[in-house]
C-alpha cells in the first residue's frame, strides 16, 4: 500500500530526525557547538534519511566533528564540570566558586628598631631579660668559633615551628581560607630556610638543612622535639658550629588585623626579620654560654643594619633557652609574619644569606 509506505517512511524520518536533533543538542551542551552548526547537522541527517542508501546506512555512518566546530565556553560559567574519560574517571579538575569570609585587615608597616631600650652604634636591642650587656665589647671581640669552608657541614638550619606559612598573594585583607600553617615544605618556613642555605652554599659553606616537622600534629612540645633533632644532627656532624632556628612571626593589631612588617631594599619589598635570643636569667638554668650566642647575634644585627637599614627589627633578648644552649653559635631568626607574602619572605632569606656570608667571611 503506497500510503502505508509513505506513512512508515515519514515516521522513520521523524524518528531519525528526532535522534539527530537530540544528538546535536548533546554536542552543543558538551562541546559548545553553535546554533548554526546544530541546524546544519540536523538538516544533514534529515537529508541522509531520504537518500537512496536508506535509514540503516544513515545510522551506520559516522558524523565527523571538526575542531573548528568546537567552541570553548568554559569561561561563561562559574563552575566547570569535570569531564570523564573512556573509563569513567575524572580527567580535569573541578573549579568551584567558594565564598570566603574576610577575617581582618592586613597592615603594612616598617617596624623601626630605633626605639629599643638598649643600643650601641647601629645595634638596637629590646632587652627584657634584666641582664647587663656590653655591645661595644661584643662587636670588637672575635667569635669563639671560626668556619673553614670545608666539605664537612659547619652550619645547621632547622625549624622548631616548621608549619609556619605565609600569604600566597599580596592583599589588603585576609580570609578564613588564608591558612597560617601548612605541612607543605614548599609553602611553609622550610622554603625560607632552603633559600638561606642555598645562599650560604653558593658562598662556599657546607650547610645541613633539616626540614623535620616538629609542630604537627601537636604544637606543644615542639622545642623538645627540635632539640632531639639538633642533638642527633650534631652527633652525626660534630663539625657543625652554627645552628639557626628559622621561624615566622605573627603580629596582631587590635583584635583581628594583622601586621606585615616590610622594608624596601633596593626597590623591592622585603619582610623584616628579627633575632630572638635567650639568656641564663630569671628562672633559666644550665645555659652558661649564652653570651657567646649573644655575641654572634650582636654581630649579625650590626651587619643587617649596616648593609640594609631597618631590615632587622630590634633584637629581642629574653629569659629563655630556645635550644640555644646546644651550640655556641645558636640563634633564632624570625622572618616576617603570617601577613607577609612568600615572595617578600624569600627576598628576605636572600638578604639574610648575603649578610651571614659578609659576617662569616670577616671573622
Amino acid at each position: 500500500n503506497p500510503k502505508s509506505i509513505v506513512i512508515s517512511e515519514s515516521l522513520t524520518f521523524l524518528k531519525v530526525t528526532s535522534v539527530a536533533l537530540t544528538a546535536c543538542l548533546v554536542v552543543v551542551s558538551v562541546f559548545g557547538v553553535g546554533i548554526k552548526t546544530l541546524f546544519g547537522k540536523a538538516a544533514l541527517l534529515s537529508f541522509m534519511v531520504a537518500a537512496p542508501d536508506g535509514v540503516h546506512s544513515v545510522l551506520n555512518k559516522k558524523v565527523e566533528i571538526k575542531p573548528e566546530d568546537i567552541q570553548n565556553t568554559v569561561s561563561d560559567y562559574i563552575v566547570e564540570v569535570p569531564k570523564a574519560d573512556t573509563e569513567g574517571t575524572v580527567s580535569e579538575s573541578q573549579t568551584v566558586a567558594v565564598e570566603q569570609k574576610v577575617m581582618g585587615n592586613i597592615i603594612k608597616k616598617t617596624m623601626s628598631p630605633y626605639s629599643a631600650n638598649t643600643h650601641y652604634g647601629c645595634v638596637y636591642i629590646k632587652n627584657t631579660s634584666g641582664a647587663k650587656v656590653d655591645i661595644a665589647s661584643d662587636l670588637e671581640s672575635e667569635l669563639e668559633f671560626r668556619l673553614n669552608k670545608s666539605q664537612e657541614p659547619e652550619i645547621l638550619i632547622y625549624h622548631t615551628h616548621t608549619t609556619e606559612a605565609f600569604m600566597n598573594n599580596e592583599s589588603e585583607y585576609y580570609t578564613d581560607h588564608d591558612e597560617p600553617r601548612t605541612t607543605d615544605t614548599e609553602k611553609n618556613i622550610a622554603k625560607i630556610g632552603e633559600e638561606i642555605a642555598e645562599r650560604l652554599r653558593e658562598a662556599g659553606y657546607s650547610v645541613v638543612h633539616d626540614k623535620t616537622i616538629h609542630d604537627h600534629p601537636g604544637f606543644s612540645g615542639s622545642y623538645n622535639r627540635s632539640a632531639d633533632t639538633v642533638k642527633a644532627i650534631l652527633k652525626k656532624y660534630p663539625t657543625i658550629k652554627i645552628a639557626i632556628d628559622v621561624h615566622r612571626d605573627s603580629i596582631l593589631s587590635g583584635k583581628s588585623d594583622r601586621i606585615a612588617p616590610v622594608v624596601e631594599v633596593n626597590g623591592r619589598e622585603a619582610a623584616q626579620v628579627m633575632l630572638v635570643m635567650g639568656s641564663e636569667t630569671g628562672s633559666i638554668e644550665n645555659y652558661p654560654d649564652w653570651r657567646q650566642n649573644f655575641k654572634f647575634a650582636t654581630k649579625l644585627q650590626h651587619t643587617f643594619e649596616n648593609t640594609y637599614p631597618q631590615f632587622a627589627r630590634a633584637m629581642l633578648l629574653r629569659s629563655a633557652k630556645y635550644n640555644q644552649n646546644l651550640t655556641k653559635g645558636s640563634i633564632l631568626l624570625e622572618v616576617g609574619s603570617d601577613a607577609n607574602t612568600m615572595e617578600q619572605a624569600l627576598y628576605s632569606a636572600e638578604l639574610v644569606g648575603e649578610s651571614l656570608t659578609v659576617l662569616l667571611n670577616s671573622q
